[in-house]
């Protein structure tokens, strides 16, 4: 075989196999649905950093950082749904379904991030954890949020829906003495100790809670940098309608009236009829024949 030959047949498989990488790449990714304020997306491959917008991808490896008053909801092509509030740094370290493995290891360097998962995890073969540097917490298909002060070196865990074991990382991704967090539930864990008993919130602080980390529910207060799909009903707002308040019919009352529109009085138009024409049309059969000669 020629060097040509080889060197043709060589540079082809270079060019399947990147083809086959790129693939992979894009087969597991996020899409951004909504974006409000400053976010920023650092990209694991290439190092850059660019700011967040409404249809853009993010892949395992990327960071994710929110500004204040800024905030991102990711949907992942799995249908796990991320929502991350203002003052936020998360890590995408791991995140594998490819049919054999499912495995996601999601880490919040400060702020909070709400997961809504919709697969299905055990625990032991597939795992999704989300770390802080004082706890970790798995699930097995739940919605629940994960915050972490870097002040005060505390992570919250208040669960939805579902069951949320949190402990102390381990190796593997195993969770340490776990304790278990109901709906309705938190816990707490502050570094070198063990999470504290779950205790049931009020059902007002569950409902605040679930707003606040809830991009289609929490109120926008920097109204000039949001990013929204015009397509999106959900992301309409009472921003988007008129700040001044609504009147019974639903109108803005702040806008100003309309003045009242006098119109004049018009002369009553005189009534003309023609004897041979009424007698005409109520003839036989309410049918007529008119015909009229020039002069």
């Amino acid at each position: 075989m020629s060097r040509t030959l080889k060197f043709c047949i060589g540079l082809s498989l270079s060019l399947t196999m990147g083809i086959i990488e790129v693939r992979a790449e894009e087969a597991i990714h996020g899409i951004m649905m909504v974006v409000k304020g400053d976010v920023k997306v650092t990209s694991a491959a290439t190092k850059s950093t660019e700011p967040g917008k409404v249809g853009k991808k993010v892949f395992p490896g990327d960071t994710i950082l929110t500004g204040p008053d800024s905030r991102a909801k990711i949907v992942m092509s799995d249908k796990n749904v991320l929502n991350i509030s203002p003052d936020t740094k998360i890590v995408i370290e791991k995140y594998t379904n490819n049919g054999q493995e499912k495995s996601v290891e999601l880490k919040v360097e400060f702020g909070k991030i709400r997961a809504s998962v919709e697969q299905k995890y055990d625990g032991e073969k597939s795992k999704f954890n989300v770390k802080t540097p004082s706890a970790v917490a798995g699930v097995r298909g739940t919605d629940f949020l994960t915050s972490y002060d870097r002040v005060s070196k505390k992570s919250e865990i208040i669960t939805f829906t579902g069951t949320v074991a949190v402990g102390k990382p381990g190796p593997g991704g195993a969770i340490l003495n776990p304790v278990f967090v109901q709906p309705g539930q938190m816990t707490s864990a502050t570094e070198g100790k063990a999470p504290e008993a779950p205790k049931t919130l009020p059902k007002e602080d569950v409902k605040k809670a679930n707003q606040e980390s809830n991009s289609d529910l929490a109120k926008n207060q920097n109204s000039g940098g949001d990013r929204k799909p015009a397509s999106s009903s959900s992301m309409v707002d009472a921003s988007d309608l008129g700040s001044g308040p609504k009147g019974p019919t639903g109108i803005d009352s702040a806008l100003p009236a309309s003045a009242p529109q006098i119109l004049p009085t018009l002369p009553k138009v005189p009534v003309v009829t023609n004897p041979f024409l009424d007698g005409a049309v109520r003839g036989a059969g309410s049918k007529a024949t008119i015909i009229i000669n020039k002069q």
